[in-house]
């Protein structure tokens, strides 16, 4: 089975947030079914009909990922370092994201409150903000949290008066 990569600039928020379990379930378990599923959701293969990727679609992971198994092992090790990689960078160029209380009204929910601050709390929107690409939604993130942490700083001066 030949695999293709997402550049990028075309990783969608979905596509994140399924790596990223994977990625930190594998980081807990060194199990090799979860580091093969990491592989599974950032590599798919080609559309039959284009030069691109199928769609992502969550629920092919796991059958991917056992067409993986036998994928060599230095090859997974190098996705997930390169995989750690891009994490790093994203935590740094997007610090109030991952470091801050982005939709932490709603505590103990993880993505599904990130999802929710995206949405205005408009369900009918849930479907968009998922299919939107990363970078889109972390500066939207981003920049909501900036704001978000200069409101509570004016807040506290006020009250301090």
């Amino acid at each position: 089975m030949k695999i293709y990569f997402v550049g990028k600039k075309h990783l969608i928020f979905e596509e994140y947030l399924e790596a990223d379990s994977h990625f930190l379930t594998y980081s807990r378990s060194h199990n090799f079914a979860d580091l093969d599923k990491l592989v599974a959701t950032l590599y798919r293969p080609r559309n039959k009909f284009s030069k691109h990727r199928l769609p992502f679609n969550t629920n092919s992971v796991p059958r991917y990922a056992i067409k993986l198994r036998k994928l060599n092992s230095d090859i997974k090790f190098a996705i997930l370092l390169y995989y750690q990689g891009c994490r790093k960078f994203l935590t740094y160029n997007f610090p109030h994201v991952f470091n801050s209380s982005v939709g932490s009204t709603k505590k103990g929910f993880g993505p599904l409150a990130l999802i929710d601050a995206l949405t205005g709390d408009d369900v009918t929107k849930t479907d968009a903000v998922r299919k939107s690409l990363l970078y889109n939604v972390l500066v939207r993130l981003e920049q909501s949290a900036i704001k978000n942490e200069e409101m509570e700083t004016k807040l506290k001066k006020l009250k301090n008066k």
